[in-house]
């Protein structure tokens, strides 16, 4: 018997690597070997586990949540199974420290499904490049960058908007261009959104929104984007009146995922105080908390536009 502890928080190469393993039943018999169960309904899995599957096929349980230290006596039992032509995959929280944990880690094959950071564009570019491939196309190193760049570490959405590109473009030779009509990216709008606030441009901030707004974003992730490079700003303000002037430690200490960037970032903060920031920073993070508590998105606009009277 195969088992699998699937981890992290990386969802959907979570769900990519169930489907993977799904792929290795027949087909044929995929409803009747294929069995998803809660982890608070481990005997019944024992069960399910147990059975032969239908046609001498594979059989496939999936467990999904966290498992309860009074439940390990049930794992042990579990574990014990020597059904060979059985996969079993455990959607849960791995702490190694536990003795649920320590149990899994030893009994199990550990798939670690970890999201990359936003701001690690070369190794974002590389997945963007890989799931290109992975589609049956070749993505020019450009396009797969501006690609990483516009959507972040969300590899659903990637894997979307690739498909999005092969269904428009076929296998015809993809320009950058093209790709940016096709692929709006809310990160460089809201670099540009986020400028205009700091610039006092009330008429860019008005058309910025609404351009992501009318995009179908969702106004979370705007505000999202918006905070990211306002608090890069702080840092980098608050470390300069600090004293530092080393680029190295600067990057280091500002969490820059790209060193040229350093450049443009001195530019940005250069006319604004520190004060300023702050108070940019905290009013915007007070426009997050109210659209979670249920702020309509037209009013993101306004607050928006409330921002460029601070300091």
């Amino acid at each position: 018997m195969q088992v699998f502890v699937a981890t992290g928080d990386d969802e959907y190469q979570i769900e990519e690597f169930v489907k993977l393993k799904k792929k290795e039943l027949d087909s044929a018999w995929l409803d009747l070997n294929y069995h998803e169960f809660l982890s608070e309904n481990l005997k019944e899995a024992i069960g399910c586990i147990r059975s032969i599957p239908f046609s001498n096929s594979r059989k496939l349980v999936v467990i999904r949540g966290e498992i309860e230290k009074e439940q390990v006596d049930i794992i042990e039992e579990l574990l014990e199974n020597r059904q060979e032509s059985t996969i079993v995959i455990f959607l849960t929280h791995l702490d190694g420290r536990t003795q649920v944990g320590k149990l899994l880690t030893s009994k199990t094959q550990v798939k670690q499904f970890k999201a990359l950071p936003g701001w690690r564009i070369k190794e974002l570019t590389q997945a963007c490049t890989e799931e290109g491939a992975a589609q049956g196309i070749q993505l020019p190193l450009q396009v797969a960058q501006y690609i990483a760049e516009a959507v972040g570490n969300d590899r659903r959405k990637l894997s979307k908007e690739i498909e999005k590109l092969i269904l428009c473009r076929g296998k015809q030779t993809i320009k950058i261009s093209e790709v940016k009509k096709l692929i709006p990216s809310i990160t460089h709008s809201s670099l540009e959104l986020a400028s205009a606030i700091k610039n006092k441009d009330a008429i860019s901030v008005s058309k910025i929104t609404e351009v992501l707004l009318c995009s179908g974003e969702h106004p979370l992730l705007i505000v999202a984007a918006v905070l990211s490079l306002v608090r890069t700003w702080l840092k980098l303000k608050a470390a300069l009146e600090a004293g530092i002037r080393d680029d190295k430690k600067l990057v280091e200490a500002c969490e820059i995922g790209n060193p040229s960037r350093l450049y443009y970032l001195k530019q940005e903060v250069k006319n604004i105080s520190l004060t300023g920031l702050m108070e940019i920073a905290i009013a915007i993070f007070e426009t997050e908390c109210e659209i979670k508590q249920g702020l309509e998105p037209s009013k993101l606009k306004e607050r928006f536009l409330i921002l460029i009277k601070l300091d």
